[in-house]
């Protein structure tokens, strides 16, 4: 009978493969060169994750749960403000030279799922369903109206930005996008409950 992986050397591995893919990127590399880079074998990340599919998913949602841990910090911090306070201060976080490794691999890892979404389905879940869930909620607490379709809206509006944002690194046009983006929001939402009232 096989042995069950040890969660703590599994996620070790990760770490250290999340942090060598982003100094490096994804670069089409395989199981041996992924293992060579973080000093393990091929063998041990089989043993650990099962495939390089496998592992690749759980580098996506490991990615996909640090920014919602920033996420949940900035909630955190300014829990009492309103969204555009959250967005601005969000994305004033994000959008940094720190982060910039991190969102191109993010960027890198979603155009390799989409070439082959049933394979990466756990990246779909974690990092598309799982967001949306998360500012779906967010939008909910705050009373915002048709809260999933805004939300959807908000998750597609923040991928494009890491797009222009590493184009670009023009800071100053993404706070003022994103402070644009949240009036029209605010907006959309005070006009949809002046027509629920107008119904009534």
């Amino acid at each position: 009978m096989s042995r069950t992986p040890d969660p703590a050397i599994r996620q070790e591995i990760l770490s250290a493969v999340l942090a060598s893919l982003g100094r490096n990127g994804l670069r089409n590399l395989s199981l041996r060169d992924i293992a060579r880079e973080v000093g393990t074998s091929a063998r041990m990340l089989i043993y650990h994750f099962g495939s390089y599919e496998d592992l690749v998913n759980a580098v996506f949602v490991q990615l996909s749960e640090q920014h919602k841990d920033y996420l949940r910090a900035i909630l955190e911090q300014h829990h009492a403000e309103p969204l555009s306070k959250i967005f601005a201060a969000f994305i004033g976080r994000m959008f940094t030279a720190n982060y910039y490794n991190t969102i191109l691999l993010f960027l890198e890892l979603y155009t390799t799922a989409l070439r082959d979404v049933k394979k990466y389905d756990q990246f779909f879940d974690a990092v598309l369903h799982g967001w949306i869930d998360e500012v779906e909620k967010l939008m909910r607490e705050r009373k915002v109206k048709n809260a999933r379709t805004h939300a959807v809206m908000a998750v597609a509006f923040y991928r494009g930005l890491m797009l222009d944002w590493l184009a670009t690194r023009d800071n100053k046009r993404i706070l003022k996008c994103s402070n644009q983006f949240a009036a029209l929001l605010a907006a959309a939402t005070q006009d949809m409950e002046e027509t629920t009232m107008q119904k009534k």
